[in-house]
């Protein structure tokens, strides 16, 4: 009787083993590393105009999993709000990273999304250099995840620190930028007390610095390619001159190099570094990794949709995103997830007659303001159609701001090329707004957003110069502005699913946190993608 009982001891033990092995085999493991890919300015359409030139490991790989060509900002969107969307789920409504910047009413001064006297870059000592996530309000993913498993690691990486600092949210592990005053990889004493030994040994690499002095050179033969026009860009197989191969970076060379495409090659290389010496996936707890390439917005502004140029930086960039992503499966052991978006949509501009000049416009709104109230600064500042008006001096005349929020926007609309001007004081009422109105209301902040916004007509672009060359119109409240696109691919990701419908951009952390297993951040507003 007793061997007996063993014996079914025994049995039951090994069918409880056999069966949580079954069950465990049925769910798929967690991811160790989320890669999370922002291309500052690329369209779902240059994704499909391009794709014959794209290889299989880029591009191609992310867009094998599940891929929304119809997603959405609910704002206009610049650069700043919408990686801040990304990573924490909501409008800047909530987030309140509005634009790259904004004025304060009380100091009279401009205050950039990242800026912080209090703190000082490494390798940098000017005022622009002192930076860090202060003004950020609401997590991101990447906080809710090490605050979910102990040892879990996040790192941002991009060309410009608002933008790593933005992605990197409230409570990074790393965040990393390019100085484009020194060419060097760098931090703020916000994030570390030294420059890790890494940091200093990569950017003394003679590869890299090489690259800043050197001309574009076209990485594929004529025939290979579907524009037409260059401007700067020399031929494929073109051979530098001795001159050329010696020519050491001047300061101008790294200012410049934000417009080239080797600058999304540093990026992805330092990339790699952060993955090697971060131990990014290299355990159970799952890691975050924030990357954005700024270059390509900046290429486009520039050169323009149909050059050359741009074509040759996606096909480059595609080979760059194919050896990060190569990479970091390696170190995650396969168990990775990545998912691929943009800040927003861009047009070309139908001509010079297009040209909005924000500084005649602020000349005229203070003029305007002046004639009807005596001379003075009326207009605290202007920015990508924001127009920041001096309340300490509206409040010293004894003025009501919100009368003269609504004469400068009735003065605003006879402005050539200006369609709306919508007002602080009515984008803090409690119903909600429709059309155009609606969408700036996404995008408002009390705190920060300007008295009024003024709403330029489809396609026309905002300069402040007449002399300026744009090419290209950004950041208006219409579809074509606020569309982006979603990719995902790896583990949890379902293979070769491509979803028509209308989604929003705020579901994309949504989606991650459920992958990774843990809880959206708290300002996340929607459900997953479906």
């Amino acid at each position: 009787m007793k061997n007996r009982k063993i014996t079914l001891l025994v049995l039951v033990l090994l069918y409880t083993f056999v069966g949580a092995m079954a069950s465990s085999a049925k769910q798929p493991s967690s991811p160790r590393l989320v890669v999370n890919i922002v291309v500052s300015g690329m369209r779902y359409a240059d994704l499909q105009r391009y794709a014959d030139g794209f290889g299989e490991g880029g591009f191609a790989r992310v867009l094998a999993g599940e891929i929304y060509p119809y997603a959405y900002y609910d704002f206009a969107p610049s650069t700043p709000s919408a990686l801040a969307t990304l990573t924490t789920g909501a409008n800047p409504s909530l987030h309140g990273v509005v634009g790259y910047g904004w004025w304060n009413w009380t100091s009279g001064q401009r205050e950039g999304v990242v800026s912080d006297l209090q703190c000082s870059t490494f390798n940098a000592d000017t005022p622009e250099s002192r930076v860090s996530n202060r003004n950020l309000v609401v997590e991101t993913l990447g906080d809710r995840v090490v605050a979910s498993f102990e040892g879990s690691r996040s790192v941002s990486v991009a060309t410009d620190p608002s933008s790593a600092i933005v992605m990197g949210g409230l409570n990074p592990t790393e965040v990393w930028w390019l100085d484009s005053l020194s060419g060097t990889w760098t931090t703020s004493t916000k994030y570390a007390v030294t420059l890790p030994k890494w940091v200093g040994n990569f950017n003394r690499t003679g590869y890299w610095r090489k690259q800043y002095a050197q001309p574009w050179v076209l990485s594929r033969g004529n025939d290979r390619y579907l524009n037409s026009s260059s401007v700067v860009a020399k031929p494929y197989g073109y051979k530098l001159s001795r001159e050329e191969q010696r020519r050491v970076a001047v300061p101008k060379d790294l200012l410049e190099f934000g417009y080239r495409p080797t600058s999304n090659d540093v990026v992805a290389a330092f990339a790699k570094e952060a993955i090697i010496y971060g131990r990014l996936g290299g355990d159970e707890q799952t890691d975050v990794l924030n990357v954005c390439f700024d270059a390509p917005r900046r290429i486009v502004a520039r050169y323009g949709l149909d050059s050359r140029e741009v074509e040759d930086m996606y096909y480059r960039l595609d080979e760059c995103i194919a050896e990060l992503l190569t990479f970091a499966s390696a170190q995650a052991s396969g168990r990775m997830v990545v998912v691929l978006t943009t800040d927003g949509g861009v047009r070309p501009i139908g001509g010079r007659e297009k040209l909005f000049n924000a500084s005649q416009a602020r000349f005229l709104i203070n003029s305007f303001l002046s004639a009807s109230y005596g001379k003075g600064e009326w207009v605290l500042g202007y920015e990508r159609g924001g127009v920041w008006l001096n309340h300490t001096l509206i409040f010293s005349k004894g003025l009501n701001v919100s009368v003269l929020q609504q004469q400068v926007a009735t003065f605003a609309l006879q402005l050539r090329g200006v369609s709306h001007a919508v007002v602080a004081s009515s984008m803090m009422e409690s119903d909600p707004k429709e059309g155009v109105a609606g969408v700036v209301q996404q995008g408002f902040y009390p705190k920060r957003s300007a008295d009024v916004t003024l709403v330029l007509m489809p396609d026309w672009v905002e300069v402040w110069s007449d002399e300026e060359r744009v090419l290209v119109s950004e950041g208006l409240p219409y579809a074509p502005y606020r569309r982006g696109f979603v990719a995902l691919c790896g583990t949890g990701v379902a293979s070769g699913r491509e979803v028509r419908q209308r989604v929003d951009m705020r579901s994309v952390v949504v989606t991650l946190a459920e992958l990774v297993g843990v809880e959206a951040p708290l300002g996340a507003e929607l459900v997953p993608l479906p």
